[in-house]
């Protein structure tokens, strides 16, 4: 039993009944959207457990979902780890060949017992939600015949051979774009041939559960899904011709605003001082490996004349001055929803998450790119008409403000943010994500 007539509303409308598990590995960009579709639907009367690392126990269950821990188990804090985990060239593969296809059985045996536990309890899943890391979750859901939906959080993850990413291991690919989908086509599938060398522990242990091991259960696992929840706007990638055929375009899942939410009163008090200032934030994986980037942005601002906040993250690891002027503002964290609408331009690594909150407040973006999804991200908001991009080897001072300058002096920008913020604003994703997850569980 999955749904059942809300006894407020004459039986008309359907209350949800259905527990899903929502699966995710990596930061808190890999975890914030889960959540927050975790969150929804709860609201909506049903039941949420989140399987993810030890490390994000804390604020899963601060929310009241339910938690359950998922190898591997990492710190995403760790320096190492991060550094090798946002190299540019190899730090895609590090995540896939070390930190995840290995463990597959861990993380199967993890959820293998959620069901178990849960059925004990009562309280059967119904059905999984699951992030792009999560390779155990198609094995599982196809062994135990249950659904499952694959979530989308950017455009490079769909690799669409009509709209090439730009993918740092194979930057050929969207080089060549002028060549058209028969032949990108050929490249991408050739680099999936690739991948899936390494992802030889999945392939083995579909076949011990009797299930089909072609390599395209792993590279291509978004077209078994019985959903694929497409988690960004469309103003980052429109549909493509050869996106799954059970893709739902539903625009970034932002959460839905706690009345617990605010900026710290230090931050407010130095926004009502003065003019917007410059927003300068690595999200929640690159500020583990910031390198000089906040040195030289401090240098940039004050290159600029201008006013700026500086998001260094819990674990302070900036290298700043203890000492700055009054036109400086330094923080660990502070809601994006709410810092960014108040800031003239956001320095940033663009990882999606970010990439969506800026795309929102509507202000013109210098985009740093790190590794992973980040580069493609960039070129997509840069192709947008919003932003500019810098290299992250170029980070200096003096190519920081040469950038800003030429942001807050280009009217186009501002006006590209404002069309772009007006698109994004008028997009429900977690509405049209959780309309589409009762409809695969009913």
């Amino acid at each position: 039993m999955v749904g059942k007539p809300d006894p407020a509303s004459d039986g008309a409308q359907p209350v949800v009944t259905s527990h899903l598990v929502f699966v995710t590995l990596g930061s808190l960009g890999d975890l914030h959207p889960l959540l927050a579709l975790a969150i929804e639907w709860e609201r909506r009367g049903g039941r949420a457990t989140l399987a993810t690392s030890e490390f994000h126990r804390e604020r899963v269950e601060r929310v009241g979902i339910g938690f359950v821990p998922l190898r591997p188990e990492f710190d995403p804090t760790d320096r190492e780890l991060a550094r090798r985990a946002m190299d540019l060239k190899r730090g895609t593969v590090f995540l896939l060949r070390e930190l995840t296809f290995p463990h597959v059985r861990d993380a199967y045996e993890d959820l293998a017992g959620l069901l178990e536990r849960a059925e004990a309890e009562g309280e059967p899943v119904d059905g999984f939600v699951a992030s792009e890391l999560a390779f155990a979750v198609p094995v599982l859901a196809e062994a135990r015949s249950l659904p499952w939906a694959a979530t989308v959080l950017q455009p490079m993850a769909l690799v669409s051979a009509y709209d090439p990413p730009v993918v740092p291991i194979l930057s050929v690919l969207s080089r060549l774009r002028w060549l058209g989908p028969l032949l990108t086509n050929a490249l991408i599938r050739g680099f999936e041939r690739f991948v899936r060398s390494w992802a030889r522990p999945v392939r083995e242990l579909r076949e011990e559960l009797g299930l089909p091991s072609g390599g395209e259960y792993v590279t291509r696992a978004k077209e078994h899904a019985d959903l694929a929840l497409v988690l960004f706007s469309s103003v980052l990638g429109d549909r493509q011709p050869d996106w799954p055929e059970r893709a739902v375009a539903c625009g970034f899942p932002f959460n839905r605003e706690s009345k617990t939410v605010a900026l710290s009163p230090g931050l407010t008090s130095f926004l009502e001082a003065g003019e917007a200032p410059l927003v300068f934030t690595l999200g929640s994986a690159a500020v583990f490996d910031p390198g000089a980037f906040y040195i030289e942005s401090l240098a940039a601002a004050r290159e600029l004349g201008r006013r700026a906040v500086l998001l260094v993250g819990e674990e302070d690891r900036s290298g700043l001055p203890s000492e700055l002027p009054d036109t400086v503002h330094v923080e660990a964290y502070a809601p994006f929803s709410l810092l960014f609408p108040r800031a003239a331009a956001v320095v940033h690594q663009g990882g999606v998450g970010t990439t969506g909150e800026a795309l929102r407040a509507g202000v013109p973006q210098l985009v740093v790119p790190y590794s992973h999804d980040q580069p493609d991200n960039a070129a997509r908001v840069a192709r947008l008409g919003v932003a500019r991009v810098l290299a992250r080897d170029a980070y200096g001072a003096a190519g920081a403000a040469r950038e800003l300058r030429a942001l807050l002096e280009t009217p186009s920008y501002g006006e590209a943010a404002t069309r772009a913020a007006q698109v994004v604003r008028k997009e429900t994703g977690l509405a049209t994500a959780c309309d589409a997850l009762e409809r695969m569980v009913y």
